[in-house]
């Protein structure tokens, strides 16, 4: 077995420590700009949705103005 000196071992014990914490970095930015894509499309969802409502509503108060008539 490989018997490393005690500052050998806490050497690279903090290097994978910050290789660690950096990998967290990482994945949280990654996780943010995910997250704010996600949102957007689903904004951009929500618009089209509302659009298409709007659209029959409209078609409904027309047809309905037709009846009146």
């Amino acid at each position: 077995m490989n018997r490393m000196v005690p500052e050998e071992y806490v050497a690279r014990m903090r290097k994978q420590l910050a290789d660690q914490k950096a990998d967290i970095k990482k994945l949280k930015a990654r996780a943010r700009a995910a997250s704010k894509e996600i949102k957007a499309r689903m904004a951009q969802d929500v618009k089209k949705l509302r659009d298409r409502l709007q659209a029959l509503e409209k078609r409904l108060v027309q047809k309905f103005k037709k009846s009146v008539r």
